[in-house]
């Protein structure tokens, strides 16, 4: 769906709430200021089969502890991890932690960490950690799929346009202290991405 056609929903929430005006809306509204940033929410909270493209990072250098663990590089723009599996792990790791996670300080511990069995990934700045494989293990990326940012206009999925439309309209609102109006679009928001979890 085009930018402006993503626009007029955005205009159009606004209007379903009671808030019009005469103005242009990159006058009378923040538009692009929020477009982006609610993008990117959006797909961090979306089901991973809304989204639909991953980015494969699996040809990713791999910088080897020399321990069983290692890091990589997470891909520019990164939003959430979809996968990621070493050679030698019996199932993909789908959770990215971080290392204020309690987990994080577990993997300091050989016998605690994750393993082939039950891998660990943690998020470190623009590193992934994975934990772990035997030591004298060749280290090497079996699957590596990552969300990443998607520009606001025709690659954006458009299952999610709704909820993107939603939540633009929800910060416009609150910038303009519209407070009851920018509640009613969270709700409208959140049953939107509801929605699509059960789907």
């Amino acid at each position: 769906m085009e930018k402006s056609k993503i626009i007029e929903k955005v205009l159009r929430c606004l209007d379903e709430v009671g808030v019009t005006s005469t103005l242009s809306p990159t006058i009378d509204y923040p538009m692009e200021q929020f477009l982006d940033e609610s993008g990117r929410q959006v797909l961090h909270s979306a089901p991973i089969f809304a989204v639909g493209n991953f980015n494969d990072f699996s040809k990713t250098a791999i910088v080897n502890s020399n321990d069983g663990t290692g890091k990589v590089l997470l891909p520019k723009d990164f939003i959430k991890l979809v996968a990621f599996r070493m050679k030698g792990w019996k199932r993909d790791a789908t959770r990215l932690y971080d290392i204020y996670d309690s987990i994080y300080y577990r993997q300091s511990n050989k016998y605690l960490r994750g393993n082939s069995l039950n891998p660990v990934v943690i998020r470190d700045n623009n590193f992934l950690r994975y934990y772990s494989l035997p030591l004298n293990s060749i280290h090497t990326i079996e699957r590596a799929e990552a969300v990443v940012n998607i520009p606001i206009g025709s690659e954006y999925p458009e299952i999610l346009t709704d909820s993107l439309a939603w939540l633009t309209a929800s910060k416009i609102l609150d910038v303009l202290s519209e407070n009851s109006q920018a509640e009613m679009a969270r709700g409208e928001y959140t049953q939107t991405m509801n929605i699509l979890k059960v789907s």
